[in-house]
């Protein structure tokens, strides 16, 4: 079975994509500058980056030749 790194990538994008929703649910929003937004504030930071970390095409080497189709 030939595994696909784009639909891995995807899948593991979707889930820190609801990671990141988890954690923009635990920020309470009455008081944003709360010391108890840290953790969720950190969480949401975190999920963003891996997500837009994941979306950033991988550069190809030199040597490396793409195949033809």
């Amino acid at each position: 079975m030939k595994r696909n790194p784009k639909k891995i990538k995807n899948i593991i994008t979707l889930l820190f994509v609801a990671f990141l929703v988890f954690w923009l649910f635990q920020i309470n929003w009455d008081n944003l500058f709360n010391k108890d937004n840290s953790g969720a504030f950190l969480g949401v930071f975190i999920g963003i980056m891996i997500v837009v970390s994941l979306q950033i095409p991988n550069k190809q080497s030199e040597d490396e030749v793409p195949e033809k189709h």
